[in-house]
């Protein structure tokens, strides 16, 4: 999962120098290896991030069954609690191959003065909360 965090965190942190926010993304990886990035559009849920999730998941189910992916990242623009319960913003990336594994990764941010945002160095969650991107059920909205 190394090589698709370091991917969904690169397109993050351009989309955040460009736009200064994202809606959520994702990357599929085929049996090839090969690295595909997918945005999605829906107008109708831009402005309910949890039912905008509900209808990527369900083009990248069509999609990770059509083209016979391994593994896929979603990728987030969230905020999270530091040790000193402040809110910070972060990038959340759950990541989930066909095998069943699954990993999150919280990837904190800051913006300089400057306008530029800089990553921090990321960590794993103990969540094993998914998508079920390659499986029927869908995991419950998130906050």
């Amino acid at each position: 999962f190394e090589l698709l965090t370091k991917d969904l965190c690169y397109m993050a942190k351009y989309l955040l120098d460009d736009q200064q926010g994202f809606l959520p993304f994702a990357a599929v990886v085929n049996d090839a290896g090969e690295l595909a990035y997918v945005m999605f559009e829906d107008s109708s849920t831009c402005d309910d991030v949890n039912a905008y999730l509900n209808a990527s998941v369900a083009s990248l189910r069509t999609l990770v069954a059509e083209e016979k992916s391994t593994a896929v990242g979603i990728c987030v623009d969230t905020k999270i609690s530091d040790e000193l319960n402040v809110p910070v913003d972060a990038l959340h990336c759950t990541l989930e191959h066909s095998n069943g594994t699954v990993q999150n990764i919280v990837i904190p941010y800051k913006v300089r003065e400057t306008g530029e945002y800089t990553l921090k160095p990321s960590y794993e969650i103990d969540d094993q909360a998914n998508f079920n991107v390659f499986g029927s059920d869908f995991a419950p909205d998130r906050d």
